[in-house]
């Protein structure tokens, strides 16, 4: 059986993941309105998050296999807490978007905890981790809007 020592933090990475975003996500039209955004600007604030996650996600991937899956979870879950910083604190538009740039460029903390789960677990225990990621996944995108 799969150390719950080496999958518990996994999958608070991706609870916590998927809790900030959902939080941050139905709000986000609301605070950019503060700062004379329109639907078009918020499209692009929402956007620019997604386009630096799908970007940086593979380079993360990658530093990992080289690096260590550790390290480079460590630094992409500080990047998050920086990115929900900005944004939160943001005192005009272009700070909101460096806050989802930060978090999205950081956000290869999925990526990084599905990796690891593939070099820890068996291959008759794998689909099970993989369920329990996702299923942390699903916890954090329906708390996090209650």
């Amino acid at each position: 059986m799969l150390a719950n020592r080496a999958l518990i933090p996994l999958l608070l990475v991706n609870l916590i993941a998927a809790l900030g975003f959902s939080i941050i996500l139905p709000l986000t039209p609301y605070y950019a309105a503060e700062f004379g955004a329109g639907p078009l600007t918020v499209g692009l604030l929402t956007a620019a998050y997604a386009v630096c996650a799908f970007v940086a996600g593979p380079i993360f991937g990658q530093l990992s296999d080289r690096q260590g899956r550790r390290r480079w979870l460590l630094i992409s879950q500080a990047g998050t807490v920086v990115g929900f910083i900005v944004f939160a604190l943001g005192g005009s538009l272009w700070v909101l978007f460096l806050g989802r740039i930060i978090d999205g460029i950081s956000g290869g903390n999925q990526v990084i905890a599905q990796a690891y789960v593939g070099d820890v677990a068996r291959p008759e225990e794998r689909a099970r981790a993989y369920g329990l990621l996702g299923a942390s996944f699903g916890l954090g995108a329906i708390a996090g809007p209650l």
